[in-house]
C-alpha cells in the first residue's frame, strides 16, 4: 500500500527569551510520524484530536535538537 504525508514550512520568530529567534516551523499531515517510520522520542505525535473535524489544532513536536539547546539556554 502507497501512503503520502504532506508538508508545509515557514520561518516565525519565536520570542520570550533575552532574543528573538527565527526558527522553522512545519505543518504537516497528522500520519508524518508513521510513514516515516520513527515515532516521538518524548512524548507523543499527532493524534486525530489534534484535527476535530478536519481543522487541525495548535500542536507542538520539538526537533531534539531544538529542545536540547533551548532546555540549556543555548542559543537556537
Amino acid at each position: 500500500m502507497d501512503d503520502v504525508f504532506l508538508q508545509t514550512q515557514q520561518t516565525q520568530t519565536l520570542t520570550g527569551a533575552q532574543f528573538p529567534i527565527s526558527v522553522l516551523v512545519g505543518q504537516y499531515t497528522p500520519n508524518l510520524f508513521s510513514y516515516m517510520g520513527v515515532p516521538p522520542l518524548l512524548g507523543r505525535g499527532f493524534t486525530p484530536a489534534d484535527a476535530p473535524g478536519g481543522k487541525g489544532n495548535p500542536v507542538a513536536v520539538l526537533s531534539y535538537l531544538f529542545w536540547q539547546r533551548s532546555s540549556q539556554g543555548i542559543a537556537v
